[in-house]
């Protein structure tokens, strides 16, 4: 057992678990080893079973995922072998991964092959398209990291980090800050990036489709090029109650290629964010940096996938739950695109976001899903998100899941994370704007077990 005299600074409070929880300061001191060495992969057993994360641990860390070094598990009284803010940060922001973008203007291969694709993308059939992607995405299963289909080891991250404080607490039960507004047991949200004028057309049916299951969906729409923007169309979707946000500028493929290329476009951007009324944004093919989104003028970003195998940028945030990049509030995507069931997978049923939607529930985290208006103008795709809206409208009241729009959800994450537990005499309660919307939930703490107790349960 390590000893108290090798532990880091256990009066550091953790950001983690005040952001996730909104625990008082005094329960929010995690006990933890000092760390060895460089940051590496490393295992902890959890609620999924084997989880692989990142960072600088008390042990010698394997340089690959698939070798990753599986910690023994924690004794009671032991501090946790790995600091927990530092290696969910390192998750969230997908440092476990070079995912630098090759630049456009650069020579080395990547980028050539980059480069020439997205000039003669245009004048590709989406058939060829489709193949080439296939095949440039083929070596997806065998990807060990972040685990498929639901990534949830900054979860797993967290319930043990709040072990470990309730320990160093000496309290077996702590109340917490619910994730949701007015006692919902997760969130689902519905979103359409906007990539080709047909899709563009048929979006004002799609946004009408959709709020009659009750979704206040989100589409995304690309500024300049690809279509020409209609205000009327615009304000169609906006009367069926929907929102419209931004996919990019002209979905080249080229906005996080390189700094000075970003940095120019930002300000364009911006101009269409005010222009359009869109607060929201999610960067074409989820291209994205997560130093540098925090830079644009928006309420919240959708760029990063909970797992990206199937994605030409890969990684993956491995959460389930919005977080911040500065001022910005993530939506990561946690449910396979459309795109990628239909012409990847080469599927049309509903068995991989079932599956998906599980995982997420059990989490009670926020399951988002992102459906083109470009893939579903046939009978075929048509039918299959018909179904999913008919299984997610079921799910949500079944399991008792909101269904915000995806601005809605942002500033709800924005407000918690602005409030505080309070007591008043032997009852908590949740103080700060918006604090009538919010729940007290409980964590109980079973020997090195955390269990969170959703508000309103027996």
């Amino acid at each position: 057992m390590t000893s108290v005299a090798s532990l880091a600074d256990v009066n550091d409070v953790s950001e983690l678990l005040c952001d996730r929880y909104r625990l008082p300061a005094e329960l929010a001191v995690i006990p933890t080893a000092a760390p060895e060495g460089e940051p590496g992969f490393f295992a902890i057993d959890g609620k999924r079973g084997r989880h692989v994360a990142f960072g600088a641990c008390a042990a010698d860390t394997a340089s690959t995922a698939e070798t990753a070094v599986q910690l023994s598990r924690r004794e009671l009284g032991e501090p946790l072998a790995f600091q927990p803010d530092a290696v969910v940060a390192s998750l969230r922001n997908e440092r476990y991964i070079d995912n630098a973008l090759p630049d456009q203007h650069g020579w080395d291969p990547q980028a050539l092959v980059r480069r020439a694709y997205y000039l003669v993308r245009p004048m590709l059939s989406t058939r060829v398209r489709r193949i080439a992607q296939r095949r440039a995405l083929s070596d997806w299963t065998s990807l060990s990291h972040p685990n498929w289909p639901v990534d949830t080891t900054v979860e797993e991250i967290h319930r043990q980090s709040l072990a470990v404080a309730m320990q160093a607490a000496g309290v077996d039960r702590t109340p917490i800050v619910w994730y949701w507004p007015n006692d919902h047991r997760g969130a689902v949200i519905m979103t359409h990036d906007v990539e080709q004028a047909k899709g563009f057309a048929f979006a004002p049916e799609l946004a009408r489709i959709d709020q009659s299951f009750g979704f206040p969906s989100s589409f995304q729409i690309v500024p300049e090029v690809r279509y020409d923007i209609d205000g009327l169309r615009l304000d169609e979707i906006r009367a069926a109650g929907c929102e419209i946000g931004l996919h990019g500028l002209n979905h080249d493929g080229h906005l996080f290629a390189s700094y000075s290329e970003f940095a120019e476009r930002a300000p364009k951007i911006a101009h269409y964010a005010q222009r359009f009324e869109a607060q929201g944004f999610r960067s074409p093919v989820m291209y994205r940096n997560p130093e540098w989104i925090s830079e644009l003028d928006i309420s919240y970003d959708m760029s990063f996938p909970n797992v990206g195998h199937l994605d030409p940028q890969r990684g993956g945030c491995c959460t389930v739950f919005p977080f911040f990049l500065g001022d910005v509030v993530e939506l990561p995507t946690t449910a396979t695109q459309d795109y990628s069931l239909f012409h990847v997978l080469g599927r049309y049923d509903l068995d991989l976001w079932i599956e998906q939607l599980d995982i997420i529930a059990s989490e009670h985290g926020l399951a988002s899903f992102i459906v083109h208006p470009d893939y579903i103008l046939d009978d075929r795709g048509r039918g299959c998100y018909l179904e999913l809206l008919a299984l997610l409208s079921e799910r949500a009241v079944r399991d008792n899941l909101w269904k915000p729009a995806p601005l809605e959800l942002a500033d709800w994450w924005k407000q918690r994370s602005r409030m505080k537990l309070e007591q008043r005499g032997d009852e908590w309660f949740v103080a700060g704007e918006g604090s009538e919307n919010a729940s007290v939930a409980w964590a109980t703490l079973d020997r090195t077990e955390v269990t969170i107790t959703p508000p309103g349960t027996a």
